[in-house]
This record gives C-alpha cells, sequence and structure tokens, in this order.
C-alpha cells in the first residue's frame, strides 16, 4: 500500500506560524516585529539619522558600495535557516499519546503535531539569537558571525555610559538619567513610552548591591522591591525586573547552544556584564524583515516566519519535511541604543 502524507507544503506552513512562540525576551516583548519582504538580498543604506533596509537585487559581488548621495550601502543576503526532520515508522510504531485523558496509539497527524512544535521552538530560538545580536548593532549570519557592525560600517558612534560600580561614591541616579537623555535624544521623532534596559546578571546583582542604588531605592515608594524583585516570565527568561522610575531594568538570563569550531556550547544571549538600554514603544525603529525561502513556489513572493515543505519518502519510509525561516533582525536608529557597563 503506498503511503500518502496527508499533508502539504500550505497546511503545514500554515499550522506551524499558527503555533504560539513562548521563546524568548525580546519576542515575548515584540521588539522586533516581522515585516515580509520579497528578496533575498537586502542593502542596509543610512539615509539622514535612519538605517533603512531596501530590498534589492545587485548584480555581481555582495559588499559595501557607494549610494547616489554619497553615503554608504551594504548588500547582505539575508541568513537562512533550514532544519530538516521526518516522520516515520519510528514515531508511531508502540507510541501512544493522550487524548482526553486516555491513552491513544499514535497517528500520522498527532505525530505531525509534534514535530511541529519543536521546529517551531528551534526557529524561534534562532530569532531571539539575532535579535539580540541587532540590539548590540550587529547584523549576523546563519554561522553567527557577525556580517556587518552597524555602528563600524556607517560611522555612528556608539554611546556607552560605565556605572563605575566598584566606585562607592558612584551617583547612580546621575548616571541613569544620563542613559534616559541620551536614549532619547537619538530617538528623534518616534514615539516612546519609556526607557527599557536590558541587562546581564552579574552587572544587575552589583548595581542592586552599590550603596548609592540601595540609598536611592530606600526612599522610594517601592523599596520592598529590593527585598523580593518580580521575575518577568517573559518568554521562559525568568529575570528579574525592577523599575527604578527612570529606567525599567529587565535581567537577562537565557542562554542558546551555538556551535564554536565545532563545539556546541551555551551562550548568554546578553552578556552578563553589559546592559543595553533602548526605546520602548516605538513604531518603526526595530524590526525583523523575512524574506522568502528557498522554494519555488515562493520566488519574489513576500516570506514569513517560517516556510516547511514536504516530501514523501521511498518503501514506506514516511515523509520528509524541510522546514526554514530567513530572518533579518535590524535597529533603524542605533543611536537611540546605550551600551552599559562597569568599568571596576
Amino acid at each position: 500500500m503506498e503511503f500518502v502524507f496527508p499533508f502539504d507544503s500550505v497546511t503545514l506552513t500554515n499550522q506551524v506560524n499558527l503555533i504560539p512562540s513562548d521563546y524568548g525576551m525580546l519576542n515575548a516583548l515584540n521588539l522586533f516585529p516581522a515585516e515580509p519582504i520579497s528578496s533575498t538580498v537586502v542593502g542596509i543604506h543610512r539615509v539622514g539619522n535612519q538605517i533603512r533596509v531596501l530590498p534589492s537585487v545587485p548584480r555581481g559581488a555582495r559588499g559595501a558600495e557607494a549610494a547616489s548621495d554619497g553615503e554608504k550601502i551594504f548588500y547582505v543576503e539575508v541568513p537562512h535557516f533550514p532544519i530538516m526532520d521526518t516522520i516515520g515508522p519510528l514515531d508511531l510504531q508502540n507510541k501512544a499519546a493522550i487524548v482526553d485523558g486516555r491513552a491513544m496509539p499514535m497517528t500520522v497527524e498527532m505525530a505531525t503535531a509534534k514535530k511541529l512544535m519543536k521546529l517551531r521552538r528551534q526557529h524561534a530560538i534562532t530569532r531571539e539569537y539575532l535579535k539580540f545580536a541587532a540590539l548590540k548593532g550587529l547584523v549576523k549570519d546563519g554561522n553567527g558571525k557577525t556580517i556587518v557592525d552597524l555602528y563600524a560600517f556607517f560611522g555612528i558612534a556608539k554611546k556607552t555610559v560605565d556605572l563605575v560600580l566598584g566606585t562607592n561614591t558612584t551617583e547612580i541616579v546621575d548616571k541613569f538619567e544620563e542613559i534616559r537623555t541620551s536614549v532619547l535624544t537619538g530617538v528623534q521623532g518616534d514615539t516612546v513610552s519609556r526607557v527599557e534596559v536590558v541587562i546581564g546578571s552579574t552587572l544587575m546583582n552589583r548595581l542592586l548591591k552599590h550603596a548609592k542604588f540601595e540609598k536611592y531605592w530606600l526612599n522610594t515608594p517601592s523599596a520592598q522591591e529590593l527585598v523580593k524583585l518580580e521575575r518577568h516570565r517573559l518568554g521562559q527568561d525568568f529575570g528579574r525586573i525592577i523599575d527604578t522610575g527612570t529606567l525599567l531594568l529587565r535581567e537577562s538570563v537565557g542562554q542558546v547552544p551555538v556551535k564554536v569550531n565545532d563545539v556546541l556550547t551555551n551562550e548568554a544571549l546578553m552578556s552578563p556584564t553589559l546592559g543595553v538600554a533602548y526605546p520602548a514603544g516605538t513604531t518603526e525603529m526595530f524590526t525583523t524583515y523575512d524574506a522568502p525561502p528557498h522554494h519555488i513556489e515562493a520566488v519574489n513572493e513576500p516570506g514569513m516566519e517560517i516556510f516547511i515543505s514536504e516530501e514523501v519518502l521511498k518503501h514506506g519510509e514516511g515523509a520528509e519535511m524541510k522546514s526554514q525561516s530567513n530572518p533579518l533582525p535590524i535597529v533603524k536608529r542605533p543611536e537611540a541604543l546605550v551600551e552599559i557597563v562597569s568599568s571596576n
């Protein structure tokens, strides 16, 4: 009997994109909303004080070029992330699923649903990794390498605020105001609801223990939060959150598996000793561009978060599924970001 896989690429793609993505702080904050584009190659172009992504298909080698107005443009291929998986006899044989509290024999439909959940999460982790890189002004490729540092390429001066936490007399409140002022100045006309900070655990710990910060915080109505800080639980990142009135601090404790020199290791999404301040509530500063998948039926069509195609295997061995995502997160006004460190 010939095996007939009950799903086509349209159904699989629709189903996987309907599964809510529950991974990642930046995803939960919707800081980089998705925008589909119809090209796999884009030009990153600085016009005035804003970086724009211009879909294009340049001939010849990718790289930096001079734009018509004398400014620079960088052509880059959108990162491509394919994942292969199969539905076969081993996914069904002697397997059971719990349906309405009862054990039922595993079906192709049930096994496929489990596979789609797993694929959704794998692509979500990758997407979050790229977003954290973008928050630092970097464009990463599929191997985690930096394609372009937007600060360096466009000659943008990165704003860094040193909290100097090793010095007890450092005026933390003044540092917070410096960060807030710099962020709001860099926004240049967009809407802002407040200034937030994604901060690593080590820097967060040192800040909370600083004498000047404790003194400031104990004089506010929310002093008890220092005793028991709320955990934000955003996208399964269980970091602490504290509203100082000037800045909203969100601790990032998330890690992702990254392969370095063929060795799989866990990498912190935000370095433990680093923080990045950004404007929340903007309308156009943060975007994730989704390019079309590598598939003949999707050429020059608007992209989507995840695309899945299927192929029935020979000899009744099941079906192969190829999922792929093609995201490019970009910060359009890097001047509105502030890197936060402590030099001592």
